[in-house]
């Protein structure tokens, strides 16, 4: 579809038959799935919340299918790569849905990307519009879960609250009794503070 404006008027056609069709299948029953149906149909099949929960924007540069994209205000809302880079701190607010350079579709969240994932790996925002399983400490980066690999070959993404990684007791030069986490695993990092190498307890604030 090319015609932006006839594109615009046939996705609200599109969510409304979608709405629709919810409401008649909640009404009737047929959402409801026991456990041994919702484990014989596939993943993609159950999955329909993320075509339901669409929109477009207008990009900046040329993003590929299942990017993250990052929404700001330029002259109106534009888009582009997401990332956790300390120099663009760009957080993750949707996923495109096709490759593209100008306005395209995407998704808010709940879509389903094919790849080779840790079955219950939790994913988090990388550079370029990408993700992996490593979650960031280095202060002035995004820290943002992206979403959670539920197989070895499905992963479903859903951009949640970004934090921006601060340094607590910076000047601190001792590891023997930094902040743990639930599992404890130390949780530290290191890095020049007024240019000395101290180490430092990673602090996730909202942004």
């Amino acid at each position: 579809m090319q015609d932006a404006a006839t594109f615009r008027e046939l996705l609200v056609l599109y969510n409304s038959l979608q709405n629709l069709h919810a409401q008649v299948s909640s009404a009737l029953g047929l959402s409801q799935y026991s456990a041994t149906q919702a484990a014989a149909m596939s993943l993609s099949s159950l999955a329909r919340l993320s075509a339901m929960n669409t929109g477009t924007v207008q990009l900046t540069e040329t993003v590929a299918a299942g990017d993250l994209i990052n929404i700001y205000n330029s002259s109106g809302s534009k888009g582009r790569k997401a990332s956790k880079a300390a120099a663009t701190k760009r957080p993750a607010h949707a996923i495109a849905l096709e490759a593209g350079s100008g306005l395209i579709r995407i998704s808010f969240g709940g879509y389903i990307l094919p790849g080779a994932y840790t079955p219950g790996a939790t994913l988090y925002l990388s550079t370029t519009g990408g993700f992996s399983a490593t979650k960031t400490l280095v202060v002035g980066e995004v820290s943002q879960q992206v979403g959670t690999a539920v197989t070895a070959d499905l992963a479903i993404l859903w951009p949640a609250q970004p934090f921006l990684v601060y340094a607590h007791n910076p000047q601190s030069t001792m590891t023997g009794s930094l902040l743990q986490d639930e599992t404890g695993t130390v949780l530290y990092g290191s890095g020049p503070i007024a240019g000395t190498t101290k180490y430092y307890e990673p602090v996730l604030v909202p942004m």
